[in-house]
């Protein structure tokens, strides 16, 4: 047996590793979850939340720890148990290789304090103690996670203090900048690529700042105003996000909207909202907030936007109001198009490998579109853009030939080649009529084709039936589904099984099989396609 210096040194050894790999991890998934309390417990109600919880390695740790505590048995005793548990531990968690097992944030000061101060923590309490007792340790390894978010708590309550401070500078320039005509963008889904192309059609014309990425949060809109916003920006479009009600309120009262557009409405986070109404409620701030004869595009092929149109017309007779909405021949759309006559409308549309054709109506003028876009998705946003680039002077030849340029924002819905295999990347965020539209693109395609799917989170109470469909829709479409993970797995499979042999076209992810899997699907018709966050890490690891 190893002697008890040695143990002891070894197994400090194994706690400094697996300390730092927890405090890396936990930061980044924090930051992932943007260090907030509610996306993080709609997080641990997952598959893969409840595991970080509740795993053999979690409870045998904290079976030695209550033995210690009650019992007070021998420290030798311990000492030996609690090193061989971190040894498994150990060379579990590392078999990919130590480097490639840590997880770590993305470089923001925030991150780098917190983890700087847990760091300087560990310092105090374990490397500065020469011989720190094991129910010392235990506890400290136990009480790791807590600690994590009480820095987090008291970082967070700075960085609030420094937003609002951010914020009002953000305020008091964007109300200074008088020519200034802002347009807001929000919704469950649209709202990235909404925001580049009307970017990139009123470029045409106008000098025009937008926020990047999808950095729709009121701190990232403030920044990008303080940042980048000068006096000879005649127009800036801000995608507009929100996580509960009031915080669309809030970025409106310091970036004075005139124009907003609301894309369509959805399950997507409605695990944070708590009900669709409340998603409802808080999307409509937006127009709500908009200033006094401003201007509404609304999206009335969305039910839950539509229901809305009447009641805004009452609450704010001085909007004016536009709408849109893709035709597929429904009985509900023939119901909308009389209902709303003067409504901009896409229909005849035809999906291509490469590209997509609709016309374009608006009251007495037909527009035929061609795009090298993929998916029927974009018609929709196509709309908005179309409504406001009139509305602000472009002509009606001018905007169809912006769009005949138009290429896909990064990783949504690009068709590309790798390896000699087709490939979709559609890794920007995953929400269900993404996912609904993506699998009708490749429906259409003559070659075998393969789902690379994340399963979709914070969707509540919806979250089982929402991947039922997404499973039976799945398997009727692809020949083979690769789940990222195991969340929601069950409901999926259960979906996937109303097609005959459905569930047998599933797989879990695991690196050397799905490797295996992709390989084979190398026709000149096969396509593979990456849809969420979670599948573009997959695709950079595999090809």
């Amino acid at each position: 047996m190893i002697s008890y210096y040695f143990a002891y040194l070894l197994i400090n050894f194994l706690l400094i590793l697996h300390v730092s790999r927890v405090i890396l991890y936990e930061v980044y998934l924090w930051q992932l979850k943007e260090y907030r309390f509610d996306r993080m417990m709609a997080h641990l109600s997952t598959f893969q939340g409840k595991r970080m919880l509740i795993n053999p390695i979690n409870i045998a740790k904290w079976i030695i720890l209550a033995i210690n505590i009650i019992f007070l048995r021998s420290e030798n005793v311990l000492l030996y148990l609690l090193l061989s548990l971190y040894i498994f531990e150990t060379i579990y968690v590392f078999r990919k290789g130590i480097i490639r097992s840590f997880v770590f944030p993305i470089k923001t000061v925030k991150a780098m304090i917190i983890c700087f101060l847990l760091f300087i923590i560990t310092y105090i309490f374990i490397l500065n103690k020469p011989f720190p007792s094991i129910l010392y340790i235990q506890i400290f390894d136990r009480v790791l996670p807590l600690i994590i978010i009480i820095i987090i708590m008291a970082v967070s309550l700075i960085s609030y203090i420094v937003k609002k401070i951010i914020t009002y500078r953000a305020f008091r320039k964007i109300s200074s900048s008088k020519n200034l005509t802002v347009i807001g963008i929000t919704g469950s889904y649209g709202k990235t690529s909404t925001k580049e192309f009307l970017y990139s059609v009123l470029k045409t014309k106008y000098d025009v700042l937008k926020t990047e990425g999808s950095n729709n949060t009121e701190i990232g809109i403030a920044k990008t105003i303080n940042n980048k916003l000068s006096p000879r920006n005649n127009i800036f479009i801000a995608e507009v996000g929100a996580y509960k009600i009031g915080e669309i309120a809030e970025i409106c009262q310091f970036i004075k909207p005139s124009i907003g557009i609301i894309t369509g409405i959805n399950e997507q986070h409605i695990q944070l909202f708590g009900c669709i109404d409340n998603t409802v409620k808080a999307k409509f701030e937006l127009i709500n907030n908009l200033n006094r004869n401003g201007i509404a595009i609304l999206n009335i092929g969305n039910d839950y936007i539509e229901k809305k149109v009447i009641l805004i017309k009452t609450q704010k007779p001085d909007l004016k109001i536009y709408t849109y909405f893709v035709k597929r021949n429904t009985k509900h759309e023939n119901y909308l198009t009389k209902k709303y006559p003067n409504s901009v409308i896409a229909d005849n549309i035809k999906l291509f490998t490469n590209s997509t054709e609709f016309n374009l109506q608006y009251k007495d003028k037909q527009e035929k579109v061609r795009l090298k876009l993929i998916g029927a998705q974009n018609i929709e946003n196509l709309l908005s853009v179309y409504i406001i680039s009139l509305h602000l002077g472009l002509t009606s030849k001018q905007v169809i030939k912006a769009f005949n340029n138009l290429t896909a924002p990064d990783v949504t819905m690009k068709l590309t080649k790798i390896k000699g295999k087709n490939i979709i990347i559609d890794t920007f965020n995953a929400n269900p009529s993404g996912v609904f539209s993506a699998l009708e693109y490749i429906r259409r395609i003559k070659g075998r084709k393969v789902l690379v799917l994340t399963p979709l989170i914070e969707l509540g109470k919806e979250a089982d039936n929402i991947h039922i469909k997404l499973g039976e829709k799945a398997a009727e479409v692809c020949d083979v589904i690769i789940l990222t993970n195991n969340n929601y797995s069950k409901s999926f499979t259960y979906g996937a099984s109303r097609v005959v042999g459905g569930e047998n076209k599933i797989y879990l992810y695991n690196k050397k099989n799905t490797y295996n899997i992709l390989d084979q699907f190398n026709g000149i018709n096969d396509v593979i396609i990456f849809q969420g966050k979670e599948s573009g890490s997959i695709l950079e690891e595999l090809l």
